[in-house]
Formats: structure tokens, C-alpha cells, sequence
């Protein structure tokens, strides 16, 4: 999903599996775990993040379904947007070497997406 300041909102720009129909629809910034994301530059992992989440009132329509992930599309300090990872349902957590996996992806997304700005 890619963050459109002006409308306050986040824009699906990419998606494969069950959102793919969503295409180019959006998503307002509403205090949600993508706002979470893209304004604090600073990825989620689930099931890790739960009790954080749970703390903030984020929870309600979580289901434990294996472990999932969103992680900020940077570039040079700014969040460009927040990619949005579910797992396979029958692994239901991350590997150790996986968050900084993740972390570095969203960087590199961010490089490309800041440079063909």
C-alpha cells in the first residue's frame, strides 16, 4: 500500500491472492496497524506485536492465523507506504532471521519506489 499524505490515506497498489481484486482502492489512515506502520516508520510482526497491539485497542478483527507482518516502505527517512505480508497459516511465527528480512525488503522497496518519483 502506498501513502498518500494529501488524502490521508494509504492506496493498494500491488497485491497478490485473495486482495488482489482490491487494486487501487483505499484505505483511510484511521488509527489502524497500517497508520501504526507508517507513522512510526517501524514494522509490526504478528504474533509478536499482539500484546502491544492488544494495549492500543488494535486487535478487533485479528484472528491467529499464522504469523504476518507490516512493514514500512522507507526511503531516505520518509515512509512511502506499508507492505502487508500473511504467512502460511500452519507456521504460526516468524523465523529468527525474518524481521530484518522484512525490515531490509521494505528499504529496498522504498529505494525503488523513491527513485522512480
Amino acid at each position: 500500500m502506498l501513502l498518500d499524505p494529501d488524502r490521508n490515506s494509504l492506496r493498494l497498489a500491488a497485491a497478490i491472492g485473495r486482495a488482489s481484486h482490491r487494486i487501487n482502492t483505499r484505505q483511510d489512515l484511521d488509527n489502524g496497524i497500517a497508520e501504526l506502520v507508517a507513522t512510526n516508520n517501524r514494522p509490526i510482526l504478528l504474533p509478536q506485536s499482539m500484546d502491544t497491539l492488544q494495549s492500543l485497542g488494535l486487535t478487533g478483527g485479528l484472528h491467529r492465523a499464522g504469523a504476518a507482518a507490516a512493514v514500512p516502505i522507507s526511503a531516505r527517512g520518509c515512509t512511502r507506504g506499508v507492505l502487508n505480508l500473511a504467512g502460511d497459516p500452519r507456521r504460526p511465527d516468524f523465523g529468527a532471521d525474518e524481521p530484518d528480512f522484512l525490515a531490509t525488503l521494505g528499504r529496498r522497496a522504498g529505494a525503488l519506489i523513491g527513485g522512480g518519483r
